[in-house]
């Protein structure tokens, strides 16, 4: 089964890089250049899941395996980047504070090299072949930490633009990416975790949209 979806979940991969490379062109901002990066990220991701079988275990398998991490680890933190970058771009006087952008890279910087250690440097890669996918895993850390830290600034930032926008489709998609992804873990189901992590950036782009519409702007300047 899982054989035939990741064809699907690259399709929309390439659908989700089309329509960032035209935001990443046309923003200014540079929360959307993270975005486009976390977009390529998962491409790689999904297609080398998909010609795994094709590929076979071996030293080939677990190097480019071993390249999917560590875009993991330095690419997952800087959700908080994203995170700080739609604050910015709701207005929140507050966030242009110097206390308040050093705290963000701080904090981005820790979840980076906690995320070298724990996801990267201290695991054991296993070869599984579970549905159809030939994969390697991360055995001893089930669980990235990283991510679970990164996503709790975006959670706060989706509570903001509910509030000040009235788009709920943010907060959303970080509770749907962690619930299934919690439970995609713990089943073994790992095409549920890249269907959602794949939801989930399509919510990211879709708020990067909502957030670059001229009229808002216009509104909060009248307001």
């Amino acid at each position: 089964m899982d054989i035939l979806l990741y064809p699907l979940f690259v399709l929309g991969c390439i659908v989700l890089f089309i329509c960032c490379f035209r935001f990443f062109q046309e923003s200014p901002f540079w929360g959307t250049a993270w975005v486009f990066f976390l977009v390529i990220a998962l491409t790689y991701d999904n297609l080398i899941l998909a010609f795994g079988r094709l590929i076979g275990f071996g030293e080939t398998l677990e190097t480019l395996s071993m390249i999917r991490y560590l875009f993991h680890v330095f690419l997952i933190p800087s959700l908080v980047f994203v995170s700080l970058d739609f604050l910015r771009r709701t207005d929140a006087r507050w966030v242009e504070s110097i206390i308040v952008k050093v705290s963000f890279h701080l904090y981005t910087l820790i979840l980076t090299i906690v995320g070298i250690f724990h996801d990267f440097l201290w695991v054991k890669m296993e070869a599984i072949s579970i549905n159809g996918i030939d994969r390697y895993i991360i055995s001893d850390s089930p669980f990235s930490i990283t991510f679970f830290f990164a996503i709790i600034p975006m959670i706060f930032a989706s509570v903001v633009i509910w509030r000040k926008m009235e788009w709920p489709f943010l907060i959303l998609g970080c509770f749907m990416v962690i619930s299934l992804g919690i439970v995609s873990s713990l089943l073994g189901f790992y095409a549920l975790g890249s269907f959602t992590e794949l939801v989930f950036l399509a919510v990211l782009v879709l708020t990067e949209y909502k957030l670059k519409q001229e009229d808002y702007t216009s509104n909060l300047f009248e307001a």
